[in-house]
């Protein structure tokens, strides 16, 4: 039986509050609590940089720049996406914020991660929000092993679909991929279930990372991470109701219109 806590979650999911839902008039498919509980963690850790694992319109891009300003002198926002064409003006027009188009595990991504943390120094906040599949976000994981520094705080969306308590019948989700690597690397991460259980209800259970273990000691990581692992169809084929039902995984890296290109980084107001 579902507690009042559950219930609350999947009335507010099927309602799909969160497709209504946006940030100085660019939609986000986010929980308002948890974008609450976001401002609450960049006002605490205090990055210098923020990466978000799949970018959509850009509502979600554009909330992590405005916090970001509030909080830090100078900073980026990062969002990666297999297709940046529906980010809406406004985001793209925002100085504080870079887009780079390409799957969400290629090693173009930690690259630039690393070069923005050279740019950038302190503490990361990253969240992933891109595919919905169990093999695609622990790609993701293995990947942020390379780039995560002790102090950082990653955050994985969407672990309620496959009936937690969302969407049941879905299949092995960002919540299994979670589960699966912290049991294979137990000492990687501290989960923060204070801050996931603040507000009552959470798209990210289990998801409130906190990076512990040193980046000297997860050198075979990026060997992993860099293999593609393509995905047949995209989640809209899979089921119309996921949040991320626009996005398709099976690209390959492209230059977004009306950028700047640097590198193979395309971004605006570098």
């Amino acid at each position: 039986m579902l507690s009042i806590s559950e219930k609350y979650h999947v009335w507010y999911y099927e309602q799909e509050i969160w497709r209504k839902t946006k940030f100085l008039g660019v939609p986000l498919a986010k929980s308002v609590s948890d974008l609450w509980n976001y401002q609450e963690i960049l006002s605490e850790i205090k990055p210098s940089i923020i990466v978000e694992l799949g970018t959509h319109v850009g509502g979600s891009t554009l909330f992590f720049a405005e916090m970001l300003k509030l909080i830090s002198p100078r900073g980026r926002v990062l969002s990666v996406d297999i297709d940046q064409s529906p980010v809406f003006d406004r985001v793209r027009e925002n100085g504080w914020i870079e887009l780079l188009e390409s799957d969400t595990r290629a090693i173009v991504v930690a690259g630039r991660v690393r070069q923005l943390r050279a740019e950038y120094p302190g503490n990361a906040f990253f969240i992933l929000d891109s595919a919905h599949t169990k093999d695609h976000v622990f790609g993701e994981l293995l990947q942020l092993r390379t780039i995560t520094q002790p102090g950082d705080y990653v955050i994985v969306e969407d672990g309620n679909i496959n009936g937690n308590p969302v969407l049941p019948g879905w299949g092995e989700g960002p919540f299994e991929a979670v589960q699966q690597y912290l049991s294979d690397y137990p000492n990687d991460y501290r989960v923060d279930t204070d801050r996931e259980q603040k507000f009552g209800f959470t798209f990210a259970p289990g998801g409130f990372l906190v990076r512990v273990r040193p980046q000297s000691e997860c050198k075979t990581a990026q060997l992993h991470s860099n293999r593609r692992q393509p995905i047949s169809g995209d989640c809209g084929r899979r089921n119309p109701s996921c949040k991320n039902r626009h996005i398709s995984h099976t690209k390959r890296p492209k230059i977004v219109p009306q950028l700047t290109t640097i590198s193979g980084i395309y971004s605006r107001g570098l």
